[in-house]
């Protein structure tokens, strides 16, 4: 997490110190590559345990726009580690589970005013392939049960707003759904603020 939080501060730094309006004309918004970091919070709820936790969590990811509306990015996110307390078989026991894995997909973009910058609404959808990770533990902490891992693939969306200061620099408050586990039993709901720049 420290390092998407680093990724985030520089990419901000960044965006404030980009070159003139000339550069800008021929980059950003009007087509090119960009990258994106964002960071929040993520809840999960996973509906054969019981379990229903949120954890910080968060997402880089990098991209070409083919114009102003549309884009195909790939990128990676870390669901941290949830946690919930159930009984299993009549005893206490403690559920921990996270994920983590790649995306791949296209984003939609609608500028709400002329020249590329100011306020925008928009979202991802594609394919999240996440590995998930869970292990279950005796209230005591005297015994722990690994439960198996597996890299499943599940349609990932996401909705969000946000605003451009320039045509090479934007930020974006944003929310994003998964399918996480083997069977697909739990939801994971991505809350995070994000900042793009655009080369």
């Amino acid at each position: 997490m420290k390092k998407i939080h680093n990724l985030l501060a520089v990419a901000a730094v960044i965006g404030t110190t980009l070159p003139g309006a000339a550069h800008a004309q021929s980059t950003g918004a009007d087509g090119g590559w960009y990258g994106r970091a964002q960071l929040g919070s993520a809840k999960v709820n996973e509906r054969s345990l019981g379990l229903n936790d949120s954890a910080g969590s968060g997402t880089v990811a990098i991209g070409y726009r083919f114009n102003p509306s549309w884009s195909a990015e790939a990128g990676l996110v870390k669901l941290g580690e949830v946690r919930s307390r159930t009984t299993i078989a009549g005893s206490p026991t403690n559920l921990r589970l996270k994920a983590s894995g790649f995306t791949l997909g296209i984003a939609g973009k609608l500028h709400l005013g002329d020249d590329g910058t100011g306020w925008y609404i928009g979202g991802p959808i594609g394919v999240a392939w996440l590995q998930s990770e869970g292990r279950v533990l005796s209230s005591n902490g005297g015994s722990a049960v690994d439960l198996k891992k597996e890299r499943k693939a599940s349609v990932y969306a996401g909705v969000n707003v946000g605003y451009d200061f320039s045509r090479d620099f934007g930020v974006s408050l944003n929310v994003d759904r998964y399918r996480v586990g083997d069977r697909r039993t739990a939801d994971a709901t991505l809350v995070s603020l994000g900042a793009e720049f655009r080369f």
